[in-house]
Parts: structure tokens; sequence; C-alpha cells
């Protein structure tokens, strides 16, 4: 795996999914392969968990409207206008006299009602104004699982396509090798069993192989499903060097108190406390009394038989007040009530921040580990180098065969397939970092330009 000479990464300018996939389609001659950029943008346009985050924060959002609108003036215009047919009976000396009349009967009224004092109200709208925060903060920790998502897919297409690369560069090998080997046996100069262990790593490196393919085609298809971005060609990506990873050069205390701090899942338990603890103070507002002040205008005609042709217009303006005196009990145990789930809410808070905690010490001891891993694998890899070059020497001067040579090619093979691998980790464990973090957090974009890759396979290199 080349090696990177600085922490500078120069990479092309940042362009959408759909200007990347007009530049693979113009080019034939060279592989395409989408940048982590590219697959994260996809993946933010068109996942649809992030999209119902993001309808769902507009609909939280409203709340504070509504909430608002319960203090604003109160508008009303009602009318009725009927026919009345009225019936008047009298007895008399003569014995009962009834009358019948038929006339309209019309009453409009416009009154305003305002809110003068409403405690349990005024509170409502600062709840309301924590769910839009609360809603906001969702939207963001969709935001990060779709960042992770899209890395992760894209970086298991990057190591089984190179995987796949490097299983298909080693089997030429044990063709040769294994061809050699039966030429031999066929003329006597070989024996059988020497032929069919050459035929048996053949078939064993085939397998591999296939395996290597089958696990590139399903991340490659994975990619697409994730990122909504179809792979053109190949993901001729490389990996950054070990020692330009800037996560494991931080202080673990000084990452764990921007945590502790700035995380997505820390401030939605905040603010769902922060809701609970205003909604326990509004339950203890429905005793008090309430005052809006009330203003309306009337006009209406009956024309029954005694007030036949009058005409009315009232006018009127005034305060109602409520003052709640028994309510069955009910307030003191929506008080009780309250003060529970502002509790619960308080527990909940403190046992997510000592799970986070957890799972950071976890995550970092993994991070650590897989450093050791990856220096571990260098050195593997560069042993193994070293002895394919010793057998192409050897081949070269007729002291070593195709199956030496064969051989030298496997065992780098799968040391540089299992650097891969635990590259592969290290990242997937470092977006579990990232995953802690707030959504908006700069360590979000070092990463990705970090570990981003050109869509026409220039060098990546990271600020």
């Amino acid at each position: 795996m080349p090696r990177l000479s600085n922490m500078q990464l120069r990479y092309a300018s940042p362009v959408s999914a759909a200007v990347a996939l007009a530049l693979c389609f113009s080019c034939t001659t060279a592989a395409h392969a989408q940048s982590l950029k590219e697959a994260i943008e996809g993946a933010i346009l068109g996942d649809p968990t992030l999209r119902s985050a993001s309808l769902n924060k507009d609909a939280t959002s409203e709340n504070v409207a509504l909430a608002r609108s319960r203090l604003l003036p109160q508008v009303t215009l009602q009318g009725t206008d009927q026919k009345i047919t009225q019936t008047t009976s009298q007895d008399t000396l003569l014995g009962r006299s009834d009358k019948t009349f038929s006339g309209p009967s019309k009453n409009y009224q416009i009154s305003i009602r305002q809110a003068l004092i409403r405690p349990r109200e005024v509170l409502g709208l600062s709840i309301a104004q924590s769910q839009k925060e609360s809603g906001e903060i969702k939207y963001q920790t969709e935001l990060a699982d779709t960042r992770v998502k899209a890395a992760n897919a894209w970086l298991e297409a990057v190591s089984s396509a190179k995987a796949q690369a490097i299983y298909e560069k080693s089997l030429e090998g044990f063709i040769k090798s294994a061809s050699q080997e039966a030429a031999r046996f066929s003329k006597g100069e070989g024996t059988k069993d020497g032929a069919m262990e050459a035929q048996a790593q053949l078939q064993n490196a085939r397998a591999m192989l296939a395996d290597a393919r089958l696990a590139s085609e399903a991340t490659r298809r994975n990619f697409t499903l994730v990122t909504k971005i179809p792979l053109q060609g190949g993901l001729d990506a490389e990996f950054p060097q070990l020692k330009e990873t800037f996560l494991n050069a931080i202080s673990q205390e000084e990452l764990w108190q921007r945590i502790l701090h700035s995380s997505n899942d820390l401030q939605a338990a905040r603010a769902v406390e922060e809701i609970q603890k205003t909604r326990l103070r509004q339950s203890g507002m429905d005793h008090l009394p309430t005052l809006d002040l009330i203003a309306s205008v009337n006009q209406a005609q009956n024309d029954a038989t005694s007030t036949q042709g009058l005409r009315y217009q009232n006018k009127q303006i005034g305060v109602q007040f409520t003052v709640p005196i028994f309510s069955g009990g009910g307030i003191n145990a929506a008080q009780r009530q309250a003060l529970s789930v502002y509790e619960a809410s308080q527990a909940d808070r403190q046992a997510l921040a000592q799970k986070i905690e957890s799972e950071f010490l976890g995550v970092w001891a993994t991070q650590q580990g897989l450093v050791e891993k990856i220096a571990a694998a260098q050195s593997a890899v560069d042993a193994s180098s070293e002895q394919l070059k010793a057998a192409q020497k050897g081949f070269s001067l007729g002291l070593r065969t195709w199956a030496d040579l064969a051989n030298a090619q496997n065992t780098l093979a799968r040391r540089q397939v299992d650097q891969i691998g635990a590259y592969l980790s290290l990242y997937k464990t470092q977006l579990r970092i990232l995953r802690m973090l707030s959504a908006d957090d700069p360590f979000w974009d070092q990463w990705i330009s970090f570990v981003n890759v050109s869509a026409l396979n220039e060098p990546a290199k990271v600020q």
C-alpha cells in the first residue's frame, strides 16, 4: 500500500453526485471511482429516514406557532339567519284565541378574546420552543447516522475491491505453477503428488478469488443501495496511512469532554429533561386564576309578535376570569405525575451518559489496539515483500520454481488483505467515535477530507 508523505490531502473540488456521474460517463478509458464525499452527498439526498426526520423537524417547529397562537387575540364571527313561526294562544271569555306569526330571526356577533393572564399557556410556549430544538437535534442525529451508513458502505466497497484486485494478481503464479508441475509430471521429471498439490493450491486460489468477487459485488450493491449512486468501473481508492490518522493523536480525555458536551444523543436527552422540567412547573399552574379581555358587537332581529320590527345592537367590553377551586384532586395528581416523569428523564440522561462513556472507552481501546495491529500488519507485509523479491531473484537465476513464486505471492496477498481489513476496522471504529460527536463538529469534515479520494483517481491528501 503506497505511503503518503504528509498530512496534506489534495482532492478535486467537491462536486455533486450528478456531476460526478456525468464525468464518469464521459470518461471511457479510465475507471471511475466515486469519492467518499460523493457517497455521503448521495446518501443524504436519498435516505428516506433522513427525509422523514427533516419532515418531522418541520412539523415539530410548528408547535411554536400553535403555542403562541393561544396567547394572541382570538377573533370569532358567529351568525344565524332563521325564519320563525310563532303561535300564541289566549283563553278569553269567547273561548280560546290562537294567533300565528311568521318572520325572520337574525343574530350576528363578532367577538375578540385576548389572554391577559395565562401562566399555563406561557409555559406551553417554552415547551414548544424546547420541542423545536429537540426536533432539530433528532434531525442532526439522523444526519450523523446517514453519514456513518454511507461511509461504511464506501469503506467496505473500497476494501473489497482492493482485496479482489490483490487475489487476481496472485492467481497468475498458481496458474503457471500448476501448469509447470503438470508438464514436469508428464515428462517424468516431477511427481504425482507435486502436480496434485499445485492443482489444489490453484483451486484454493480460485476459491479465494471467487469469494472476494462475491464480497465485492455485495458491497458494490450495498453502496448503490445506501448512496443511490450506481458504480461505474472500479473503486480504485487508497486508504490514508496510519501515521496520518488524526483521531488517535488526540488526548482521550480531551475527546471525551468534547463528546460529553456536544453528543447529539446527550443533547436530545437534555432537551427531553428540560421539557419535562417545564411541564412540571406547568402542572402547578392549573390551580392559578386566568384573566381574559373580551369585547363583542352583536346585531339581532327577532320579529316575534311582541317585538315586530325591532332591531338590536349591543356592544360589550370587559374581562372574564376563572378561579379553579376544586378539581377532585386532579391537579395534585398531575403534579406528582409530572415530577415522576421529570425525575425519570433525569435518570435516563444520566444512564445514557454512562452508556456513552462506557462505549467510548471500549471504542477508544479498540482503536488503539487496531493501531498496534496495523503496525504489525505493515511489518508482515514488508517481510513478505522482501521474500517475494528474493523468490523473484532466485527464479530469474533458475534456483526457484513457479511454485515458490506463487507461494510467496500468496503469502504477500494474504497479508495485504489482512492489512486492508485492519485499516477497514480502524476507520469503522473511528466512525463510531464520530457518531458520538455533534453532527456539526469540525472533526466530521476533517475525517471525511482525510479519507476522501477524488472521483478521477487523483492522489488523496488531507489538510
